[in-house]
This record gives C-alpha cells, sequence and structure tokens, in this order.
C-alpha cells in the first residue's frame, strides 16, 4: 500500500494542489476502497491499473474519480493492468482523433 500511495501521490496530487497533504491522502484511500468495493476487484489490482496508467489520463484532464471507476469498471472483465492498458490506448487514440 506504500507503493501505491506514493505512485497515487507523484500523479494525482498536482491535480489537487488545493488539499493537504493529509486531505489528498484521506480522498485517494477512500476512492481506492470504493472502487475496489463496487467494482468487486482487489487492492493489488488497482494498484497495478493505477501504476501501468500513470499520468496518461491526469495529463488528458481526467478527474481522479473518473479514472478509478473506468479502471474499476474494466477490471471486472479483465486484470488490473490490462485494464490500464487498454484504457491507455483509448486516450492516446482519443487524443490522435482530436487532432
Amino acid at each position: 500500500m506504500g507503493s501505491l500511495f506514493a505512485t497515487g501521490y507523484g500523479i494525482y496530487k498536482g491535480a489537487y494542489d488545493d488539499m493537504s497533504d493529509l486531505e489528498f491522502g484521506e480522498m485517494f484511500s477512500a476512492g481506492i476502497s470504493t472502487a475496489v468495493k463496487n467494482y468487486k476487484t482487489a487492492g493489488s489490482e488497482m494498484a497495478s491499473s493505477i501504476s501501468t496508467l500513470g499520468a496518461t489520463a491526469t495529463n488528458n484532464k481526467v478527474p481522479l474519480e473518473e479514472q478509478l471507476a473506468i479502471l474499476g469498471q474494466l477490471q471486472t472483465t479483465m486484470s488490473g493492468s490490462e485494464a490500464a492498458t487498454k484504457y491507455k490506448a483509448f486516450l492516446n487514440a482519443a487524443a490522435s482523433a482530436g487532432d
């Protein structure tokens, strides 16, 4: 979990500059636990998906809440890293389509 929080902090904290580190940690942990519960996945799978997705969605201005929901939904049919790979490919294709 320490690795997940360090990765999440590096990826998402910049989008939540108005929050203290404690507030961000509470919000991030609540988001992870809600996604795990709602989509019946595992914390380790969410950690894998966040690590694989990296900052791709955040750089595309996708809110953390939406990212967690999409990754959780995709994990109902595939692993966390596969979900992130497919989501990342979608975001990259969508950006290209806009051009």
